[in-house]
């Protein structure tokens, strides 16, 4: 017996409301997996963003939505970059490039590539991160949103601007001008565009830039201009709130108007602590200790200044495992590349990865052959110049060899043997101030052997920037002033 045309019609609205059910079922499931992504964003506990991305990860692949797993990689990845987790974030930003070239997805590319360009900046990285920072810019040109666009050219001035001013390759012009150029393209964006407060970012380093050229007219300038953006009055804006307290205090600070900067300056140190930005407690410690010098509140002042060299030393030992941490990170990625070989696409991406990693090998064992020649050649001339300096006899002079090829090998037992070669110079120091630790002393003995920032930041694996820091925490310490120089003042202790 046939069924009748009724009996195919339930039959037919029996499955399509099935249908929809499950369609509806999914929606639901991904706006929930797109509430959690917006949970992990806005919480400040590192800690708590990671357990929250597995759960976020697992029940987004079981649902096979790839949008939520890409937004969720690249919300932690941004968190583990803003608490200094360089190397982690390296590797969160390789398993995004494998999991836009999985599922064939272009739009990401850009924030992959910027995020990587930051990264490399803040571990010193400089012409790496400049490729990415190009890189970023040719997806930011192909963006369709015009808004959108018009934000991600800003952010790659910015970044370029800000990677040209920490690696000290370019005249201030230069940084001036793609300050500038981020602003003016940024003012673009259309006023009831989310991505207009962006213009503060610019407007913000605007002021620094002019702060630290003297230009205070300027800089107030810019700053008016930052603070004309209203905050998110549904208080999901503690990122805004610190940086715009910070720099307004650092701004009166620079002005000499120290009683202005110190609530702004303490309540953007109660964000940022709350937000774990460790760079910023550094950095808003540091003013901290200026404005209470300013006032003449030592004791207050000696307290910043302690927070201070806390925060940076533990800047420092992070940094020094950066590189570790770096070459690393590629490992997890090749071991499940090969673990699925069978697959077309994951074999290309073997080959891909092992030509990178001898290319790699190669280059490093080139650098590594010039390096040695090089050093050799500076030990030479570095000992002469000392032993010239020092009218060391011959003996002398093959001790202060062994303890120079010591510091630039970061030989643990380096500033035992240099105790012992030179006992009074860390009687010296311990004389001019106490309270100097067994890092500061070893750090003078680098300096006393006449190595230049640069040299220190190679051979002790640090950023130029965290050496800088140090030095002038040493001079305020020692009371060595600015126009002293410090190789020339360590030499004739």
């Amino acid at each position: 017996m046939r069924p009748s045309a009724k009996t195919f019609h339930k039959l037919f609205l029996f499955f399509f409301f099935i249908f929809l059910a499950n369609i509806t079922y999914a929606q639901s499931r991904n706006a929930h997996i797109d509430s959690l992504n917006k949970v992990l964003w806005e919480t400040p506990d590192l800690d708590l963003a990671l357990k929250l991305e597995k759960v976020i990860q697992k029940e987004a692949k079981e649902l096979r939505y790839y949008p939520g797993i890409l937004d969720c990689a690249i919300k932690i990845t941004i968190k583990l970059q803003a608490a200094g987790r360089y190397g982690v974030a390296l590797k969160k930003l390789e398993e995004i490039e494998g999991l836009l070239e999985k599922y064939g997805i272009d739009d990401d590319k850009f924030s992959v590539y910027f995020s990587k360009a930051m990264v490399y900046w803040q571990i010193g990285f400089y012409n790496e991160a400049n490729t990415f920072y190009d890189r970023a810019m040719i997806y930011a040109l192909k963006e369709p949103n015009i808004d959108d666009r018009y934000h991600r050219i800003g952010e790659v001035f910015l970044g370029k601007a800000m990677n040209f001013k920490s690696s000290k390759s370019a005249p201030s012009d230069t940084i001036e001008y793609y300050l500038k150029k981020s602003l003016s393209v940024k003012k673009q964006i259309r006023e009831d565009s989310r991505f207009r407060r962006g213009l503060v970012n610019p407007a913000h380093y605007l002021c620094l830039f002019y702060i630290t050229e003297k230009k205070l007219d300027s800089a107030k300038k810019y700053l008016d201009f930052a603070l004309g953006f209203k905050l998110d009055s549904e208080g999901n804006d503690d990122f805004r709130i610190m940086e715009r307290n910070y720099f307004q205090g650092m701004f009166y600070v620079a002005s000499g108007e120290y009683q202005k900067s110190l609530p702004l300056l303490e309540k953007a140190m109660e964000y940022a602590r709350t937000l774990k930005a460790n760079y910023r407690v550094r950095d808003i410690a540091e003013q901290l200790s200026k404005a209470f010098g300013g006032i003449s509140n030592h004791q207050e002042e000696k307290k910043w200044l302690k927070i201070y060299t806390k925060a940076n030393d533990s800047i420092g030992m992070v940094e020094k495992q950066t590189t570790n941490e770096a070459l690393e990170y590629l490992k997890p990625t090749i071991a499940k590349v090969q673990k699925n070989n069978s697959h077309t696409g994951r074999l290309w991406t073997v080959l891909m990865v092992s030509v990178i990693l001898v290319i790699g090998i190669v280059v490093f064992f080139l650098r590594k052959s010039k390096n040695k020649n090089a050093d050799h050649m500076a030990l030479t001339e570095k000992v002469r110049i000392l032993s010239e300096n020092m009218h060391a006899p011959e003996k002398r002079t093959e001790e202060l060899k062994r303890l120079t090829e010591m510091a630039m090998s970061n030989d643990p037992v380096f500033f035992t043997r240099y105790n012992e070669f030179d006992p009074m110079f860390r009687k010296n120091l311990l004389k001019i101030e106490p309270s100097v630790t067994a890092a500061d002393l070893e750090f003078c003995a680098y300096i006393k052997l006449n190595f230049d920032t640069k040299e220190i930041a190679r051979y002790c694996k640090l950023s130029v920037r965290a050496v800088e820091s140090k030095k002038s925490r040493l001079r305020k310490k020692l009371g060595i002033s600015s126009s002293t120089d410090l190789n020339l003042w360590m030499s004739q202790l």
